[in-house]
């Protein structure tokens, strides 16, 4: 079933089915982005295929994300790699292992990535996200300024790993100094169970109420009254997904249709049905039926 962009959404699937089978593997994991797919086969490694640079990825992976001209995934030793026609800014801040090692993190265990910023959660469910919005000071987490515990955008050195917490922004004299480091913002007073990235603003599902908290430029998702950097929905929710047409969440308890925000909400509650897993892009959206088990876009 097409639900949004049809000829498109029926062209790709049916390069997706053709290209699994020419791959000949089993995969526990796909995603794809404009023109590509990428999975994980049951040994965790990564092959791709469509317009991407690289086919067969370097390493293992427990779980990877697709985003508009390029992919990310959370290497099996807990660390992040991207490749693609990588963001500029999703490139060079990426938090390798001197962040890591500089806040006492001894794994990612998720990313999600949009076109142009990611957010990772490591082993404690803290969230941490770095690309465009976050380099020019656009799109920053929740939290009040000089909160106790609230967290704070990182300013970390690549060589020696030093750290300037509570870095709120941007002027003119700084951009050549910005080049030299990595800018990461760091939410460590909200645990989360997942997150999701989309065009400019992120969500996420948090671990002690299963309520949904999305932050970034919330008018794309147009949905209810948002303060001036958060939106918080009750929930409980077991899964969400952001692409360029908004967002959906999933109830725990199966209530249809889901929750969809943004251009996605008007397409999806057209569709009564209880999905056990949904996906959001820039042109449609897909869920697994959950009484069927099959695909439907």
């Amino acid at each position: 079933v097409c639900i949004n962009d049809v000829r498109f959404c029926c062209v790709m699937f049916f390069f997706v089915i053709v290209m699994c089978v020419l791959v000949q593997e089993t995969l526990v994991q796909i995603v794809s982005g404009m023109y590509y797919t990428c999975g994980i086969t049951l040994e965790q490694s990564v092959h791709c295929w469509g317009r991407l640079p690289e086919q067969t990825i370097a390493g293992l992976y427990s779980q990877i994300t697709g985003a508009k001209h390029y992919a990310c995934g959370v290497l099996t030793d807990g660390k992040i790699n991207c490749w693609g026609f990588v963001n500029d800014a999703v490139k060079k801040n990426l938090p390798g292992v001197d962040f890591m090692a500089a806040h006492d993190i001894s794994r990612f265990v998720q990313v999600s990535c949009e076109d142009t910023h990611c957010c990772a959660l490591d082993d404690k469910g803290h969230a941490h996200c770095w690309g465009e919005e976050l380099v020019y000071g656009s799109m920053h987490t929740p939290r009040e300024r000089g909160a106790a515990g609230a967290g704070s955008h990182h300013e970390v050195s690549p060589e020696d790993g030093s750290d300037n917490a509570d870095f709120y922004g941007f002027n003119e004299e700084e951009e050549t100094a910005r080049h030299n480091k990595l800018m990461v913002d760091s939410m460590t007073n909200i645990v989360f169970k997942q997150i999701t990235v989309g065009y400019q603003f992120s969500c996420g599902i948090r671990y002690d109420n299963a309520d949904l908290l999305c932050w970034g430029h919330l008018d794309s998702l147009q949905y209810g009254a948002a303060s001036s950097d958060h939106l918080t929905i009750k929930g409980p929710f077991k899964q969400v997904a952001g692409g360029v047409l908004g967002a959906c969440a999933l109830y725990e308890d199966g209530t249809v249709p889901a929750l969809c925000m943004g251009a996605a909400r008007s397409t999806m509650t057209k569709y009564a049905v209880e999905y056990d897993q949904i996906g959001v892009s820039t042109t449609m959206i897909c869920g697994v039926n959950m009484d069927t088990s099959q695909l439907e876009c």
